[in-house]
C-alpha cells in the first residue's frame, strides 16, 4: 500500500489537504478524515472509482496508509487527528482552476464533459464549482481534469436515512452550465447514461465494500449506498433530460 515519506505543504480549501511525497516517488494531494467531514473520504473513493470506470479525466488515486509517527515528525501538523487510511490523489502540476484560467476557446477532451455532468447527477454532487475543475494548457486548447467528490450524496457527513431522500432536481452549478456549453454532441449524454445503466451491480458492491473500516461507514450504510445508486440511476435519464432543457433555455 502507498505510504507517505515527506510532507511538502498544506493546500488551500476546506478539506485541509496536504501535499505529500509518497513511496512511489510521486506527489499526492492527501485528504484526512476530519471532524464534521466524516463521510468525505468514503465519498471521494466512491466518486473516484466510478469516475475511472466511466473513463473520466480524474487524477489517479489510491488509499494511503499513514504511519502513526509520520505526523509527529512535522510540528506544523500537530493539530491533525490521526486516521490510518487516507485518500491520496495524484498531484497535477501546471494547472489552473476555473477561477484562475482566462478565456477558454476550446477544450481538447470536451467529449468527457457530458460524463462529468452525468456522474455528478447520479451521485448528487452538490459541490461542482470552478474551484474543483482544473484546466491544463494543451497548445491552443485546455484539457479539463475533474476532482473533488467529497460532497456527493448531498453532504460530506450524510446519515443513512438521508440517502433515501436525495434531491433529483437541477443542481445549482454554473460550472455545469460552462461544461455543457462545450459538449460537442448531446448524444454523448446518452452514451454515458447507457454505460452507467450497464454497470454491474456486483462492481458497485465491490467498490463500496472496499471502503476502509476506519472511515466509519457501517455495513448497513454501505448497503444503503448501493441501493441509492441503483435507484438513482433509474431516475438519471429524466434528471439529465431536465438539465439539458434547463441549460438550453438559459442560452
Amino acid at each position: 500500500m502507498l505510504k507517505p515519506i515527506e510532507f511538502k505543504r498544506r493546500l488551500d480549501g476546506k478539506s485541509q489537504s496536504l501535499l505529500l511525497a509518497c513511496s512511489d516517488k510521486k506527489e499526492y494531494v492527501v485528504k484526512d478524515r476530519l471532524p464534521g467531514f466524516e463521510k468525505s473520504l468514503a465519498n471521494e473513493w466512491v466518486g473516484y472509482c466510478i469516475g475511472r470506470f466511466l473513463g473520466l479525466p480524474i487524477p489517479f488515486a489510491k488509499i494511503v496508509e499513514m504511519p502513526p509517527d509520520f505526523l509527529a515528525d512535522y510540528p506544523e501538523l500537530a493539530d491533525r487527528p490521526y486516521c490510518k487510511h487516507q485518500f491520496a490523489s495524484l498531484y497535477e502540476p501546471a494547472c489552473q482552476n476555473g477561477h484562475e484560467v482566462g478565456k477558454i476557446e476550446a477544450i481538447s477532451n470536451a467529449a468527457s464533459l457530458a460524463g462529468i455532468i452525468v456522474l455528478d447527477y447520479w451521485l448528487c454532487n452538490r459541490d461542482r464549482t470552478r474551484k474543483n475543475i482544473l484546466f491544463q494548457q494543451e497548445d491552443s486548447a485546455y484539457r479539463v481534469i475533474v476532482m473533488d467528490y467529497a460532497e456527493i450524496f448531498n453532504s460530506y457527513n450524510w446519515q443513512k436515512e438521508e440517502l433515501k431522500k436525495l434531491p433529483t432536481g437541477i443542481l445549482k452549478s454554473a460550472t455545469h452550465q460552462l461544461m455543457h456549453s462545450f459538449v460537442p454532441n448531446q448524444q454523448l449524454y446518452e452514451e454515458f447514461l447507457q454505460t452507467i445503466q450497464a454497470m454491474p451491480i456486483h462492481l458497485l458492491k465491490e467498490i463500496i465494500a472496499s471502503i476502509p473500516d476506519d472511515w466509519q461507514v457501517s455495513e448497513e450504510e454501505k448497503k444503503e449506498i448501493v441501493k441509492t445508486l441503483i435507484k438513482r440511476r433509474e431516475k438519471l435519464p429524466q434528471m439529465i433530460e431536465r438539465f439539458i432543457k434547463n441549460s438550453e433555455v438559459g442560452k
